[in-house]
């Protein structure tokens, strides 16, 4: 199988057990993440709030199946994801999903 050279190259990975349901149950969230460059990465302090909200800003393609309370469909954006990383457990659990899904992603699962 050829190995397809791509100038931007993406990988998801599922976040489990987030805190946050209406009846206090644990929720998932599907991220596609893109790989990022040193380039991108080498500035970046993940315990300074700002910077790894940037971090974030640059990793974090798409989300999937995201819902209001009513499990209304609310479409992904970048004003959507600033919300989200305004959360310390979100955050956190976006950026350590970045590194557990590349480290999978690079091992070829």
């Amino acid at each position: 199988m050829a190995f397809n050279i791509a100038t931007t190259r993406y990988f998801k990975h599922t976040l489990n057990g987030l805190p946050g349901g209406p009846d206090g149950a644990t929720q998932s969230m599907d991220v596609t993440y893109r790989v990022l460059d040193d380039g991108e990465t080498k500035d970046v302090n993940l315990l300074d709030t700002e910077s790894a909200r940037d971090f974030l800003r640059s990793a974090v393609f798409d989300i999937a199946d995201l819902t209001d309370i009513d499990d209304k469909p609310i479409p992904f954006s970048a004003d959507l994801l600033d919300q989200l990383t305004t959360a310390l457990d979100l955050r956190q659990a976006m950026v350590r999903g970045y590194g557990i899904g590349l480290a999978k992603a690079a091992s070829g699962n």
